[in-house]
C-alpha cells in the first residue's frame, strides 16, 4: 500500500543527511571563526583605502593586486561585489582594474576559499585560487587593452585621500586576523585532536576576548559584531537551504550528468560554464552545488569551469555591468569568462 507521508520522507531525508554531512561534519566549528574574520576585514580595511589605489592612474603593478584582493576584503558574496565595481569604475577606475575587482571578489574571501577546501578538497581548492587569480588579471588586460581610453563616462570626484597616520591599533587588528585563522584552519581539519583543538581554540578565543575589551573602541567593536552577524543571518539560511535541495535533487540529475559532463572535454567545461551562470548559486552555494555534482560523477575539468564562471556572468551581474559599462563590455565579459573558464577546466587536468 502506498504510503504518502512515507515517500515523503524518504524524499526529503537525503537533504537533511547533507546538511548533516556538509555543514555540522566537515565545516563544524570554523562557521563563527569565518564570519568573524569576514566581519572583522569590512570593518578594519576602509573602502576608501581600496577604491583610492584602484583609481585611473596609479601605476599598474598597484592598482591590479590591490583590485585581486581587494574585493575579498570588501564582500563575501557574488551580489555584494556589484554595488562595489559600480562605485570603484564611477570613481574612477580604469576599466581593467575594475574587471579584475569584479572577477575576483566573490572567490578571494575567506568563507568561499574555507568552503572549497573543506568540501572540494585541496586540489580543487588550490586550482580556483589559482586559476581565479590568472584569470582576474588577464581579464583585466584584456579589457584595458579593448577599451580603456575609448569609452566616454562621467566620473564622480575622488574620495580624499587617506590621512597619513599610522593607526596605533594596527598590531592589535593584525592579532586578530591571525588568531581567527588559526580558529578556521584547526577546527575543521579531522586530523586534530580535540585534545589539541580545545586548548589552542581556547586560548585563541580568550586572548580574543581580552583584545576586544582592551584595545578596540566600542563604535570599532559593535561594528565588527554588526557585520559579522551580518554575513551570518545573510549567508547561512540560504547555504542550509541550498545544501538541502542539494541533497534532495542529487539523485534525480544523475542521468543528466552521466550523458553530458561525465568528461574532462572542451564541451564539457563549456557547457558547465554557462550552468554556472545560468544557475545563479553564487559564491557559497556554487560550491556545495559543484560538490553535489561531483558526488554524480563530474571530473575535475568541469568542476572548476563551473567554480570559476558562476559567480561572475549571472543575469544580475550582466545588468549591473551593462548599466554601468554598457552592453558592449557586459557581453565582452560574459563571453570570455564563459571560453576562459572552460579553457582553465581543460588545462587543469592535462
Amino acid at each position: 500500500m502506498f504510503h504518502p507521508m512515507e515517500a515523503f520522507t524518504q524524499f526529503i531525508m537525503p537533504g537533511f543527511e547533507a546538511i548533516e554531512i556538509y555543514i555540522l561534519q566537515k565545516l563544524g566549528g570554523a562557521f563563527l571563526p569565518a564570519f568573524f574574520m569576514a566581519g572583522a576585514m569590512a570593518t578594519f580595511i576602509p573602502k576608501s583605502a581600496i577604491i583610492k589605489y584602484l583609481s585611473a592612474g596609479v601605476k599598474p603593478w598597484v592598482s591590479y593586486p590591490i583590485a585581486v584582493v581587494g574585493g575579498g576584503v570588501l564582500s563575501v558574496c557574488a551580489c555584494g561585489i556589484l554595488p562595489l565595481f559600480q562605485t570603484i569604475y564611477q570613481r574612477g577606475a580604469g576599466i581593467g582594474p575594475a574587471i579584475t575587482f569584479l572577477f575576483a571578489g566573490p572567490a578571494i574571501n575567506i568563507i568561499a576559499i574555507l568552503f572549497t577546501y573543506q568540501l572540494l578538497g585541496s586540489s580543487l581548492g588550490h586550482a580556483r585560487i589559482l586559476y581565479v587569480l590568472v584569470l582576474a588579471l588577464l581579464l583585466g588586460a584584456i579589457f584595458h587593452f579593448l577599451f580603456e581610453g575609448k569609452q566616454k563616462r562621467p566620473v564622480v570626484a575622488q574620495m580624499a585621500l587617506l590621512g597619513s597616520g599610522r593607526d596605533p591599533r594596527i598590531s592589535v587588528k593584525v592579532g586578530i586576523f591571525v588568531l581567527l585563522m588559526i580558529m578556521v584552519m584547526t577546527l575543521p581539519i579531522s586530523e586534530i585532536p580535540w585534545s589539541v583543538k580545545v586548548p589552542v581554540n581556547g586560548g585563541c578565543l580568550a586572548i580574543l576576548t581580552m583584545l576586544w575589551f582592551q584595545f578596540l573602541d566600542r563604535e570599532e567593536a559593535w561594528d565588527w559584531l554588526d557585520k559579522s552577524w551580518f554575513l551570518i543571518r545573510n549567508i547561512v539560511p540560504k547555504l542550509v537551504l541550498g545544501v538541502f535541495l542539494i541533497g534532495v535533487l542529487e539523485p534525480y540529475a544523475k542521468d543528466f550528468m552521466v550523458s553530458q559532463l561525465s568528461s574532462n572535454s572542451f564541451f564539457s567545461c563549456l557547457l558547465a560554464s554557462i550552468i554556472g551562470g545560468l544557475l545563479y548559486v553564487g559564491t557559497i552555494l556554487g560550491v556545495v552545488a559543484v560538490k553535489g555534482l561531483v558526488n554524480l560523477g563530474m571530473p575535475d575539468g568541469p568542476a572548476l569551469s563551473l567554480l570559476l564562471a558562476g559567480p561572475s556572468i549571472a543575469l544580475p551581474s550582466m545588468l549591473v555591468i551593462a548599466s554601468v559599462c554598457g552592453k558592449k563590455i557586459a557581453l565582452s565579459f560574459a563571453l570570455l569568462v564563459i571560453t576562459l573558464s572552460a579553457i582553465c577546466g581543460v588545462v587543469f587536468t592535462l
